[in-house]
């Protein structure tokens, strides 16, 4: 109950104020001083193929969704979302396979059980995507569905444990401590004759060892009126620092310490560019932020806009931009084997400061001559049919 009251009083509270030189701009037209940083000055890179049981069939192949993977000491637990297609004619998105399966592994990448398979019934899921949490501790993963207001609880042997109604849609959760913080569905946008439409997302809190949700305060934001009227789904990053709340529809990016105290910490500004290009905070050290202009799925202009790093110093609050020569990689998946920071279409993951991305065996074999020494070698002993490798990016202090 103690737990309970605290988060209550600080529902109650305003959003912590920043004074304007807390606030950093983020201006992704504006010439950055370049920067040279390779990725292994920077993160430690690990890769563990995924072994055992052919159910485990990743479907999607290549990650690109987020928090889609946790890791600690003992276990990895990844979700495999149905494939889809997308019509950019009817701007509509429809599911090629079965609903989502959630996946447990060991350390060493050795499969042992699937917590969660599609179905009907509480103890199944039923959905294309999937947001869970993993409290190792408790030894309990909480799984929500994009589209849907039910949370489902499971043990580490996938047993039913239960279920709550939070009583609407809600996008994305991460797990700060025990308690679960949940933004609105779907994002606000300015309307072109410069309406603003749900001016505000909506926080919600759960507490796990409660089975207990509360309403939150609204993030009130400054919508930018060049940006195109649709909706667009917000993005949760988790950092050492706690997590960072971004939306393109906007160009403030809120913190949110493991205190549950929110803050605004920096702005995008797109001088007009009409797309869902923002900045996105990835990792957050003593030492700096490192942030890219787009990862994953955060926008339908996917491939379309060049793709931006940018580190900020901590210590001096200059802002520098990553890799901005014309020798660097055109491509993602070319980047990553040559040492290169470019970060756009990794997964973001649900341990602070890492990200991962999943690497099927046949394209290894595709890629033999570009690959590190270390990745060659689960090339050359991997089967074709074998699971895909997962790749582990650790942000690191410099």
């Amino acid at each position: 109950m103690k737990h309970l009251y605290g988060i209550f009083l600080l529902c109650t509270l305003f959003i912590n104020c920043a004074s304007d030189t807390d606030i950093v701009d983020v201006d992704f037209h504006k010439e950055y001083p370049a920067i040279e940083i390779t990725l292994s000055d920077i993160a430690d890179v690990s890769y563990i193929p995924l072994k055992g049981n052919s159910n485990a069939e990743f479907k999607t192949h290549m990650h690109g969704y987020d928090n889609s993977v946790y890791v600690d000491s003992n276990y990895m637990f990844i979700a495999d979302y149905s494939p889809t297609e997308y019509d950019s004619e009817t701007k509509s998105t429809t599911v090629l396979a079965d609903a989502a399966h959630l996946y447990m592994f060991d350390r060493k990448g050795n499969f042992i059980r699937t917590i969660v398979s599609p179905g009907v019934k509480d103890s199944e899921y039923m959905g294309w995507g999937m947001n869970f949490t993993v409290h190792p501790q408790k030894e309990v993963v909480t799984v929500h569905s994009y589209t849907g207001e039910l949370i489902k609880l499971f043990d580490f042997n996938g047993n039913f444990l239960g279920s709550h109604n939070l009583g609407k849609r809600y996008s994305q959760h991460v797990a700060l401590g025990d308690t679960l913080l949940f933004v609105d569905y779907n994002s606000q946008y300015l309307k072109y004759d410069g309406s603003v439409k749900d001016n505000g997302r909506t926080l919600l809190y759960y507490d796990i060892l409660a089975n207990t949700a509360i309403n939150g305060m609204d993030l009130h934001m400054n919508p930018n009126i060049k940006k195109p009227e649709y909706l667009t789904s917000s993005k949760i990053v988790k950092t050492a620092t706690g997590a960072y709340f971004v939306n393109p529809r906007t160009d403030t990016i809120y913190h949110i310490n493991r205190n549950l105290e929110i803050s605004p910490k920096f702005v995008t500004i797109w001088n007009d560019t009409e797309s869902d290009q923002c900045v996105i905070p990835i990792a957050e050290t003593d030492d700096y932020v490192l942030f890219s202009s787009a990862i994953d799925y955060i926008s339908e202009y996917k491939g379309k806009l060049p793709i931006k790093t940018y580190y900020l110093d901590k210590r001096d609050s200059q802002l520098y931009e990553v890799n901005c020569s014309d020798s660097n990689s055109k491509s993602f998946e070319e980047s990553i084997f040559k040492d290169e920071l470019l970060l756009g279409y990794y997964s973001t993951t649900q341990n602070p400061n890492t990200l991962a991305y999943v690497l099927p065996i046949s394209y290894l074999k595709e890629n033999y001559d570009l690959l590190p020494a270390d990745l060659k070698h689960i090339a050359d002993i991997a089967a074709d049919n074998d699971n895909p490798v997962l790749m582990i990016l650790k942000f690191k202090d410099i």
